[in-house]
């Protein structure tokens, strides 16, 4: 209800502009010219609807854009927090169970591919997306490569470069997040 006020009232405000300018340019000296320019009224009538228009499009692609990035957002914090959740394990634990790595990997990877899908469906480039795909990919590839006794990896003996590797990730995920935010 109180929308539609609003909107009543602007309309109200832009037709009293219109008319007093349009009675403001008619005076010449002080005298009012009486007859109306069709011409003059048509292109100020085609300026307006383009107005409008341009108005209307531009207001349309912010609120996607803005919409998009809210949902998205959240995605991708989730996404980081569950990253850095797995970067802290393997940071203070002196060795690991393959079988919980790879289920944390897992996880990061089943909220990555709903986020790449809403990138590829709302036309954005995946990019930042797909960056941070790959570097997970890597490190997924090194962990699992990495030797093992009884399915349990010793970290402490690997710990500077699966360090190195989280912080290449974090890196990844702080500029694609930069990126996101320039798609609000």
């Amino acid at each position: 209800m109180k929308k539609g006020r609003a909107i009543l009232i602007s309309i109200v405000c832009f037709i009293g502009g219109v008319l007093l300018s349009y009675i403001a340019s008619q005076y010449v000296y002080f005298k009012m010219k009486t007859e109306i320019s069709v011409f003059d009224m048509s292109i100020s009538v085609l300026g307006l609807a383009i107005g409008l228009y341009i108005a209307v499009t531009l207001e349309r692609q912010k609120n996607r854009g803005q919409n998009f990035y809210s949902y998205v957002e959240s995605k991708f914090d989730l996404l980081w927090q569950d990253f850095i959740k797995l970067s802290d394990v393997l940071d203070y634990s002196p060795n690991m169970e393959l079988t919980e790595i790879s289920k944390s990997l897992k996880g990061i990877y089943k909220k990555l591919t709903p986020l790449k899908t809403i990138f590829v469906a709302s036309d954005y480039d995946e990019k930042c997306i797909i960056a941070i795909e790959e570097k997970i990919s890597d490190f997924d590839e090194y962990i699992t490569g990495l030797e093992s006794n009884n399915n349990v990896i010793n970290i402490d003996t690997f710990r500077d470069k699966i360090t190195s590797k989280c912080n290449e990730i974090n890196e990844c995920f702080a500029s694609s997040y930069k990126s996101l935010n320039h798609i609000s």
